[in-house]
């Protein structure tokens, strides 16, 4: 059992920091996974930690057990990631469990001093990211990540701008230009995807090629110590499909799989994601040195 392998006060914090997400999986799955108890029972488990095994099945029901698998005895490494986006927390949290690492966001992201996105490249404003965020957790491992779409037939486009590639259209409108569009403010997902529908409306299918890019930097005390890069080649479809994800997923199809990123499961796009591609190469960097965890859940 998971609580024989991190102590209770652990299990407990963990579990509850994904429960939201758990409780919206529920809802899809009870009807088809009996070891998930009824959503009635939801909160009654949270208030009833003496019933912790039915709570395991709860929380664990819809991930692979191989993937939940902490070491017996191994205490638990923390990483904190600067980021304030809960699908990004997702993407990661499956992967890093069969690591000993627990995933959380860095504490009061939200009212820390924004950071200005103005590199040219992803590798310089995950830097830029994770050096800065990391000056205000001292000795804590932090990683942040820069990541974005290139289309090959808007020449590339639009990359390190994906957050904000309708905001960049609106800037130019008058109404951009009198000021009234705050500069730097990320787009709405179906705005930055409706944009991007537009300016390939008259590009025929075998021309909509292209690629998420992710690159996670990880950076103690305002240093970067490393950075990993992820890819996923894919391609555009003429309308959205699919209502996981988040981002441009519901227009990015994988031929491997004939699938768009909207349509896979956690776990699916764990292993076949950007971001999943670049956090297990930090996984795997981290492994190898376990004194970058100073802090450590024993």
């Amino acid at each position: 059992m998971l609580q024989s392998r991190m102590n209770t006060s652990d299990f407990i914090t963990f579990q509850m920091s994904c429960v939201r997400r758990v409780i919206c999986r529920a809802r899809h799955r009870v009807r088809t996974t009996p070891t998930i108890p009824r959503l009635r029972d939801a909160k009654k488990i949270l208030r009833n930690f003496d019933r912790r095994t039915k709570f395991e099945r709860f929380i664990i029901g819809g991930v692979p057990q191989g993937h939940v698998a902490w070491k017996r005895g191994a205490p638990m490494k923390r990483v904190l990631v600067a980021t304030s986006n809960p699908g990004k927390i997702r993407d990661l949290i499956g992967a890093a469990l069969s690591h000993n690492v627990r995933v959380e966001m860095l504490p009061d992201f939200a009212a820390l001093p924004a950071v200005v996105e103005d590199g040219t490249t992803f590798e310089a404003n995950a830097r830029k990211k994770a050096e800065h965020y990391s000056r205000y957790a001292e000795g804590e491992l932090v990683i942040a990540d820069d990541s974005g779409l290139e289309v090959d037939a808007l020449g590339g486009a639009p990359g390190v701008r994906s957050a904000r590639y309708a905001a960049d259209e609106q800037a130019g409108t008058p109404a951009g230009r009198a000021g009234s569009i705050p500069e730097g403010r990320n787009s709405v997902d179906e705005a930055n995807n409706a944009r991007l529908l537009r300016e390939l409306h008259d590009v025929p299918d075998e021309y909509r090629t292209g690629r998420f890019i992710c690159v996670i930097a990880a950076a103690r005390n305002g240093h970067t110590l490393a950075t990993f890069h992820g890819r996923a080649e894919g391609v555009i479809l003429h309308e959205p499909c699919g209502s996981n994800g988040f981002g441009y997923d519901p227009l990015f199809y994988f031929p491997e799989i004939g699938k768009t990123f909207a349509e896979l499961t956690a776990e699916e796009k764990a292993q076949l994601s950007h971001r999943g591609a670049a956090f297990r190469q930090f996984l795997q960097w981290e492994d190898e040195s376990p004194e970058r965890h100073p802090h450590t859940d024993g």
